[in-house]
């Protein structure tokens, strides 16, 4: 592998567990989709003499493993991936290197891809073969594609595992697969089925984050026997590249542009750039690409241009740019009551809508057909009003958008509750009514009573309160609240895949429990007391998992 043409601009080699770019998996956040692991315990991951260890353990109640990710730390896009690795040997053993998508741009797995940069199974049969696949949606289902490294006992000695990840001149995205520096196979975006809504190279045209880890069992590792208990898999380093200069983290390739003190602004280009200001009040405009801009001190106004775009405020009174078509962007660090939202190009505050993503934690700006301009990390749609917007003017003026409220509160009449169109805040009574969400992106309460709620299109945030409550959640990502002392409500049209389930006062998955009811088809979710809190229409057990779970912020309701 000739690396003349990149640059390191991430690495771990090992000598402490930096918590900056790993996270040790625990049975709540990372649950197992393919062995045996009964749960992954973050005791069985540990650095020590430069090495990652992962380990397994047979216990009285079931096997544990190892694993570390980067969710929310570190992704990338295109580049060199490589890993030095001694692999461990034994039945049911499986030792794995894999990426999962950040954004998640295309819908849940597989729709936005899964790349296994090393699958190797300790297994006598499999010793010789080491696996590198591509998983991703065709006409609806899991598809994947994979080529393998053969002929050598990969459990002999240390050896390195690599990817280079490259989107061509022409567009193509291939993926070609290296170890001890030597290509064993490529996948080319000619072989696996585009992205649904997606362009050339989707779903692999994202950025994508790290996980290691090693388990045990399954079908195609096979069942472990006593003999692994103990076995671990050791990492001497993990090393990113990428072509020229770049950016770190997760940013992407592309050129770099530093303000100066004096300067007033700073321009990137039409391809994915990382540019810093200063602590000086500059205009940084990222044009085009996937930007990732560090404005640093001052007072900036960031205009992050077409792309998907990741943004740094820094300290000041920041102004971050909207415009139809742009983004989505992500802004890191809005601060609420000093940085403002510019709106340009004829937008108008009454044109926008919001809806919150509990999973990623991101409040997002929306025109009126629903497309994401710009999300706001930590920062709840209750917290946004009019005075969170200013209007550009001519010579960098801004004027403070004006309207009374950036939510609508629906009312009660005659039983039932409806919304207007927009993000809308729904409110029940304390009485069993019928509420219809507005089509769009709703928070829908009941509050009191036996209620039926229809909450219709949208990604819609759903709690029922008090009674017991019947739910549709109709389509869209949306999310029913799980709360201490609410009552038995049933959620009959649960997507598997797609809509979640909101902890709330303090309830965390390891404190549920789940049973199934044949006789009506639900999946019953029960708090610590005993009592069923959610039922789950034609869902089964074994399909719930921690994926399925998000925490809401107490604040919302």
């Amino acid at each position: 592998m000739d690396l003349s043409q990149y640059k390191l601009i991430w690495s771990d080699e090992f000598n402490y567990f930096d918590s900056s770019k790993w996270i040790k998996g625990s049975s709540q956040t990372w649950p197992d989709r393919y062995g045996t692991i009964k749960a992954w315990d973050p005791s069985l991951v540990s650095v020590g003499n430069g090495y990652l260890h992962l380990a397994v353990d047979q216990r009285s109640d079931g096997w544990y493993g190892g694993l570390v990710h980067g969710r929310n730390l570190e992704a990338w896009k295109y580049g060199y991936i490589e890993f030095r690795a001694d692999l461990p040997a034994g039945q049911g053993l499986w030792s794995a290197l894999w990426m999962m998508p950040r954004d998640n741009v295309y819908g849940y797995w597989p729709n936005s891809g899964e790349i296994d940069i090393l699958e190797y199974l300790g297994t006598s049969r499999e010793l010789t073969h080491g696996y590198s696949t591509v998983h991703y949606a065709a006409n609806g289902n899991h598809a994947q594609k994979y080529v393998a490294a053969n002929g050598t006992d990969w459990s002999q000695g240390w050896h390195t595992w690599g990817m280079e990840w490259d989107r061509g001149s022409d567009g193509h995205v291939q993926l070609t697969f290296y170890v001890d520096g030597n290509a064993f196979g490529t996948i080319s975006d000619t072989e696996y089925a585009r992205a649904v809504g997606g362009g050339q190279g989707s779903p692999f045209d994202q950025f994508f984050y790290p996980i290691l880890n090693l388990t045990v069992g399954g079908a195609w590792a096979g069942e472990p026997t006593s003999a692994v208990d103990g076995a671990e898999l050791v990492v001497d380093w993990v090393r990113v590249y990428q072509e020229g200069q770049g950016s770190t983290g997760t940013g992407s390739t592309g050129t770099s542009g530093t303000g100066s003190s004096g300067t007033n602004s700073v321009v990137g280009s039409a391809g994915p750039d990382a540019l810093k200001g200063t602590a000086a009040s500059e205009q940084i405009s990222g044009l085009g690409g996937d930007d990732t801009i560090e404005a640093g001190g001052g007072n900036d106004t960031i205009f992050a241009g077409s792309g998907n775009d990741f943004i740094f405020g820094g300290a000041g009174a920041d102004v971050f740019m909207i415009a139809p078509g742009q983004g989505p962007d992500k802004v890191l660090d809005y601060v609420d009551g000093t940085d403002k939202i510019g709106l340009s190009t004829g937008l108008r505050f009454e044109d926008l809508r919001f809806r919150y993503d509990s999973t990623w934690q991101y409040t997002w700006v929306t025109d009126k057909s629903g497309n994401a301009l710009m999300g706001l990390k930590y920062v709840l749609p209750t917290k946004l009003d009019a005075s969170d917007f200013v209007t550009a003017g001519s010579g960098g003026s801004t004027t403070t958008a004006s309207s009374s409220s950036g939510t609508t509160a629906g009312s009660s009449s005659g039983g039932t509750t409806s919304g207007s169109t927009g993000f809308v805040r729904i409110n029940g009574t304390n009485a069993a009514e019928t509420q219809a969400g507005t089509g769009g992106n709703d928070l829908i309460q009941g509050l009191g009573g036996s209620d039926t709620i229809y909450a219709g299109a949208g990604n819609d945030t759903i709690s029922g309160g008090a009674g017991n409550d019947f739910v549709f959640g109709g389509g869209g990502v949306d999310v029913v609240r799980l709360e201490p002392g609410q009552g038995s409500d049933r959620f009959s049209d649960f997507q598997d895949g797609i809509d979640k389930i909101g902890l709330t006062g303090g309830l965390h998955f390891e404190d549920l429990y789940f049973l199934h009811d044949p006789t009506w088809g639900y999946t019953w979710i029960g708090d610590a007391s005993g009592a069923r809190v959610l039922g789950l229409k034609n869902i089964l057990p074994g399909q719930v998992t921690a994926l399925d779970f998000t925490t809401l912020d107490d604040g919302l309701f």
